[in-house]
């Protein structure tokens, strides 16, 4: 092998870790509110950045494809230097799409057309 190894191009413990922070510091702003305000537009942690807020990142876009957030957590979920972050990470987005919780948000379509939401529900 040219690379050392074939798990040279793998994904990491250490990686899921680093996308973890960078999804709490960076992407889940305000957790005081409920639906996709919580989350920036970008990395940068902008909310109101004309560029980055586009149509494609409305409020409402920006809640449905933050379930995609909880992969990472899955991912990560029996990494004990993780734990904490996973914690943090699930207990930000999965109440938005829990029925009853009062951070659900009804403006949000609910359809079960996503298996991560189930998942994330069965290991958290």
């Amino acid at each position: 092998e040219y690379f050392g190894t074939k798990e040279y191009f793998g994904v990491k413990k250490k990686d899921f870790r680093r996308f973890l922070v960078t999804a709490l510091n960076r992407l889940i702003v305000d957790l005081t509110v409920s639906g996709g305000a919580r989350f920036a537009c970008d990395v940068s942690g902008s909310t109101t950045n004309e560029k980055s807020c586009r149509s494609s990142r409305e409020v409402h876009r920006r809640q449905k494809e933050a379930k995609y957030l909880l992969i990472a957590a899955i991912a990560a979920r029996d990494d004990p230097k993780a734990k904490c972050d996973v914690i943090s990470l699930v207990s930000s987005v999965l109440p938005l799409f829990v029925e009853g919780d009062p951070d659900f948000s009804t403006t949000l379509e609910t359809k079960c057309m996503s298996m991560v939401l189930i998942q994330a529900k069965y290991y958290f």
